[in-house]
C-alpha cells in the first residue's frame, strides 16, 4: 500500500504573491479600477477623496480578520440575522407547588 500525504492547514487561503491571496488581490484590483474610473470622471478633489474612502473600505474588507474570520463574512452573517426571522419561545417552569 501506498502511503499518501495528508493535507495540511487546509483551512488557510493560497498566496499568490508575498502575503496576499487571491481574495484580497481581487479586492484590490477592484479598488484599482473603482479609483481609475472615478480618476477619469470626477474633479481632482472629489477624486481624491474617493479614492481615499474606497482605499480605507478596501483595506479593511482585504486585510482584516476577527478571530480568523474575514470582516466580509462578519459583515454578511450580522445582516443576515438582523434581516432575518427571529422566532423568541417562551415555556414557563412548572413549580412544583400548585399555586
Amino acid at each position: 500500500m501506498e502511503q499518501y500525504p495528508i493535507p495540511q492547514f487546509i483551512e488557510q487561503e493560497g498566496k499568490i504573491a508575498f502575503f496576499i491571496s487571491f481574495r484580497q488581490f481581487f479586492y484590490l484590483v477592484g479598488a484599482g479600477v473603482i479609483c481609475f474610473v472615478f480618476y477619469l470622471v470626477l474633479p481632482f478633489f472629489l477624486f481624491l477623496l474617493l479614492s481615499l474612502v474606497v482605499g480605507v473600505v478596501t483595506s479593511i474588507l482585504a486585510f482584516v480578520t476577527i478571530n480568523g474570520a474575514p470582516i466580509i463574512n462578519i459583515l454578511l452573517a450580522s445582516i443576515g440575522f438582523a434581516a432575518g426571522v427571529k422566532n423568541y419561545t417562551w415555556k414557563k417552569k412548572e413549580s412544583p407547588y400548585p399555586f
